[in-house]
């Protein structure tokens, strides 16, 4: 009963710690003080496995000398990395007859060591020592194990914890640099404020972008932040020298922990310490490099190098297109085919898109607003002439708002942002199905809908799968000719409904069907010029669907037309049954 309440005890403290806090060495260092106050145990230990380099980290201790705590450990050796490396706990009565031991401490003679895991994966080690020979028995073996288990789930959460708030702060950079981005495409401006705001978000001495000149082949610094005038203007780099020139050289990022002892390092400025350098890529070409320093040695960790590769890869897109900017006034023609070029490399911008069209919208709308009330004559009269361009002015925004829209609302859509209820599915296609005809007739095309004859439930959100069936059938009706059919069936398969969407149309070639689903695609360039549309409608679909769990294809036949199926499931069978008779009264 004793032990029992011992180890209650040392679980209540330790979690107690842990419902105030997530920060892990607090909540060791309670655990530490429980069991030292409650078991008596002489030196106890916590120590956290870092996976890439095999080193236990001490994060806790108490007993030990300072000489034992300098003692490096891994996996590799001593009892601690075999507990860490196999799994498995460790009850040694007399440390001297275990050939694993590393005498780090002169006094021990007896250890208990248990592993931190979560699942099957080792985090760490819990590790007793004592100067007493059998000093541990089964029942603190059985006892620090349950310990050790508790221990490993705070210590992951709070690991979990830190990293979401670190993803945070990227994602919250990124969304500002790109913010700024979209306010100016001048390259100066532009370059000023990459290193101001990694600056700011670093907390670093300094931040600066050097760029290969073409004419000289040397690296420059373009932009600074925390850097001395004086070293701005005259700090040149060869490709090859220095780190930066390492780094355009292998395209690879180069971490600098304390460039005193790196002889790579090129001294500018010798208060700098540390200096962590990404290259700025552009298709496979290097054109600069982006650094970020500090006057303390180890100033950056991993997620600082991933952070700064994400800005590097925006920033560099950024700089070739303030470049290709410039280049218009004068180069025209070589713009055009620079243009050609990238269309491929826009896939990769496609983050940063998403994000600059949040900040198109409030533009657009004046525009459409002002537009409205120059064509009403609100602001005065118009000639015919001026009154037909302003409608042109209004149709193009329409047409740039719902891109904005439909790009923003790719970004938006998951599982997390549906509003799930029993939908009709049937009910539904009837809506869009009515909403259609009247566009139908004019193009001289019949419409028609084929259902199981009555409701069908599913589980989903009612204004998404409304747009799914509007964008599937809005593409029947744009590639439909003169004179042909479209049919929407509503087929029970059981678990599920299956929709799917029929046209006489122009047919899609059978090597295009696996992309037509993709963002911005076209069958072909002639599709968008004959039909227009920038090729977000099918994507949207996709995504949409597979939000709700099901999936889309189609099938098609060049010449003969198409047909897009996509799948919705039903309500959870417990309730299911319950809505039907509530929605539609008693069959």
């Amino acid at each position: 009963m004793r032990r029992r309440l011992n180890e209650l005890t040392i679980l209540y403290e330790v979690i107690t710690a842990a419902a105030v806090t997530l920060d892990p060495d607090r909540v060791v260092r309670q655990a530490l003080a429980a069991i030292q106050r409650t078991l008596g145990f002489e030196a106890m230990e916590c120590l956290l496995l870092e996976e890439e380099t095999g080193t236990l980290k001490s994060i806790g201790h108490y007993g030990f000398s300072e000489q034992a705590l300098r003692v490096p450990l891994t996996v590799k050796q001593g009892i601690c990395g075999r507990v860490a490396r196999t799994g498995m706990p460790a009850l040694v009565p007399d440390v001297r007859q275990d050939p694993d031991y590393i005498e780090a401490e002169p006094s021990t003679r007896s250890e208990l060591t248990v592993p931190l895991k979560i699942g099957e994966r080792v985090i760490g080690v819990l590790n007793a020592e004592s100067p007493r020979p059998n000093a541990f028995s089964e029942e603190d073996l059985r006892l620090m194990t349950v310990l050790a288990g508790h221990l490993a789930v705070l210590l992951e959460n709070a690991r979990l914890h830190r990293e979401t708030a670190q993803r945070l702060r990227e994602v919250t950079t990124l969304y500002e640099f790109a913010r700024r981005m979209s306010t100016t495409l001048d390259l100066g401006v532009l370059l000023d404020s990459v290193v101001t705001t990694l600056r700011e978000v670093l907390r670093c001495r300094a931040a600066h972008i050097m760029l290969l000149n073409p004419k000289t082949d040397m690296l420059e610094i373009r932009a600074a932040a925390g850097v001395k005038d004086r070293w701005r203007r005259e700090a040149r780099l060869r490709v090859g020298e220095g780190i930066a020139g390492r780094v355009v050289q292998e395209k690879r990022p180069i971490y600098v922990p304390d460039t005193r002892e790196d002889p790579r390092f090129v001294v500018f400025d010798p208060s700098v310490r540390s200096i962590l350098c990404v290259p700025l890529i552009v298709g496979d070409r290097a054109i600069g490099a982006l650094s970020v320093d500090d006057d303390t040695p180890h100033a950056f960790r991993p997620e600082h190098e991933r952070l700064l590769t994400v800005v590097a890869a925006q920033a560099a897109a950024a700089i070739e297109n303030a470049r290709l900017f410039y280049e218009l006034r004068i180069h025209a023609e070589e713009l055009r085919r620079a243009y050609e070029e990238l269309q491929e490399a826009d896939r990769l911008k496609d983050e940063i898109v998403q994000n600059v069209s949040h900040e198109l919208r409030t533009p657009l709308t004046f525009i459409k607003g002002y537009v409205d009330l120059l064509i009403d004559g609100s602001m005065g009269p118009l000639t015919e002439a001026q009154r037909e361009a302003l409608r042109i002015i209004a149709e193009k925004t329409n047409l740039l708002s719902r891109l904005v829209g439909d790009i923003v609302t790719l970004q938006r859509i998951d599982r997390g942002t549906l509003a799930f209820e029993a939908v009709d599915i049937v009910g539904l296609a009837r809506i869009s199905v009515q909403g259609f005809q009247l566009t139908a007739t004019r193009s001289g095309l019949e419409i028609t809908l084929e259902d199981p004859g009555g409701p069908l439930l599913v589980w989903g959100d009612r204004e998404r799968l409304s747009q799914v069936l509007d964008n599937l059938l809005h593409n029947a009706v744009k590639f439909s000719p003169n004179g042909g059919r479209i049919t929407v069936r509503v087929v029970d398969r059981g678990d599920h409904a299956e929709v799917s969407v029929q046209d006489t149309g122009i047919g899609i070639p059978p090597d295009k069907l696996d992309r037509i689903f993709e963002r911005f695609y076209q069958v072909d360039g002639s599709t968008r010029r004959r039909f227009g549309g920038m090729g977000l409608g099918l994507a949207i679909v996709k995504r949409i669907v597979e939000a709700h769990g099901g999936r889309v294809w189609a099938e098609s036949e060049l010449g003969k037309g198409s047909t897009f199926y996509f799948t919705i499931p039903k309500p959870p069978s417990a309730i299911s049954d319950e809505l039907l008779e509530f929605l539609f009264g008693e069959s």
